[in-house]
C-alpha cells in the first residue's frame, strides 16, 4: 500500500470505530477487544510491540470482552505520554495492515505463529505502520483546519498548539506536514 492508501484506510478505520480527536486509545482498544500493557526494561528493551493472542471466527460483537485477541505494549520508562500515543497508533497499524485483524482466516494464521511485532527498524512495514498512525491521529482534513487556525499573517505555524490539539509531539505534526506538502523537508 501506498502512503494516500494507508491514510485513506486509517480515516475509514477511525470512522468505523467512531474516533474523534484526540484519540481514546483505552476505548478503541476495548471496542476491538484488546488490551494496553506497559512494560519496563526487565520485560522487553524495545519501544513498543502488539502480539496477537487468540483466534476468532465471529462477528466481533459476539466475543467475551475478557479474553483479549491482542496485546499492545508501550514501554513505560523511556517514552512521553505522546510519544506513546503515537507508538500505540503505530502498533495499531500493524494489527490492520499486517496481522490482517479485520479477516479472522488470515488473523488466525498469525495467532498461530505466536511472534509480536516490535517497533523496531526502518523496514516497509515499520513505515506503513508510521504513515497509518499519523493518519489515525492526525486526519488529512482536520489537520489542515487546524494549522490553518494556528497559522498567523506572516505564515508562521504554532506547531505547538497545533501538537497540543491532537496530543502528539512536535516531531509528529512536523513530520505528517512534511508527508502532506504542507512542511519542507529541509
Amino acid at each position: 500500500m501506498d502512503n494516500k492508501d494507508i491514510e485513506s484506510f486509517a480515516e475509514k478505520v477511525r470512522s468505523a470505530l467512531d474516533v474523534s480527536t484526540p484519540v481514546n486509545f483505552i476505548q478503541v482498544i476495548a471496542d476491538l477487544y484488546g488490551e494496553l500493557h506497559t512494560f519496563s526494561d526487565s520485560e522487553c528493551s524495545k519501544e513498543a510491540y502488539i502480539k496477537p493472542l487468540r483466534e476468532y471466527n465471529n462477528e466481533l460483537e459476539n466475543l467475551n470482552a475478557n479474553l483479549p485477541l491482542f496485546r499492545i505494549g508501550v514501554h513505560e520508562d523511556y517514552l512521553s505520554a505522546n510519544r506513546r500515543r503515537f507508538s500505540i497508533a503505530h502498533e495499531l497499524g500493524h494489527l490492520f495492515l499486517h496481522l490482517n485483524f479485520n479477516n479472522p482466516e488470515k488473523w488466525n494464521e498469525k495467532v498461530r505463529t505466536n511472534q509480536p511485532y516490535y517497533r523496531y527498524g526502518s523496514s516497509q512495514q515499520e513505515n506503513e505502520a508510521h504513515s497509518f498512525a499519523a493518519s489515525f491521529l492526525m486526519p488529512k482534513d482536520e489537520f489542515m483546519s487546524v494549522l490553518n487556525i494556528n497559522t498567523d499573517e506572516d505564515e508562521n505555524v504554532d506547531i505547538i498548539k497545533v501538537a497540543n490539539h491532537f496530543e502528539v509531539s512536535k516531531a509528529a505534526v512536523i513530520n505528517r506536514g512534511r508527508w502532506l506538502g504542507v512542511f519542507s523537508w529541509n
